[in-house]
């Protein structure tokens, strides 16, 4: 039942995708190697600073709201290329959105 998803969220007929996501530094990189997101997870690239390359990470799942807490939760460690891209891009315009949207000074509250 949870081979294909991340946490217990599965949503029904739908099928996995592959998440491709490039990471931007070495210690998100190490930490998504040793803290796999998804099992099995593949290395497609490793991340070198002397290079110049960031790291490219692949898996199927199932997407779901685990998935982009998940992924949210490396902030700019990471970037969601590949087909689920423009998806995972709408879910984080809204979050911007929201935050841009109001202008709450917390210091008078």
């Amino acid at each position: 039942y949870f081979k294909d998803i991340v946490g217990v969220t599965r949503k029904k007929n739908k099928k996995p995708v592959k998440i491709l996501i490039a990471t931007n530094d070495a210690k998100t990189h190490g930490r998504i190697m040793t803290k796999p997101i998804h099992s099995p997870q593949h290395e497609l690239e490793s991340f070198s600073a002397e290079l110049g390359r960031r790291g490219l990470i692949s898996f199927e799942v199932i997407p779901n709201e685990e998935l982009d807490t998940v992924l949210m939760s490396y902030g700019a460690g990471i970037e969601v290329l590949g087909d689920y891209r423009e998806t995972f891009m709408c879910k984080v315009e809204a979050l911007k959105n929201l935050y841009f949207a109001h202008d709450i000074d917390a210091s008078k509250e």
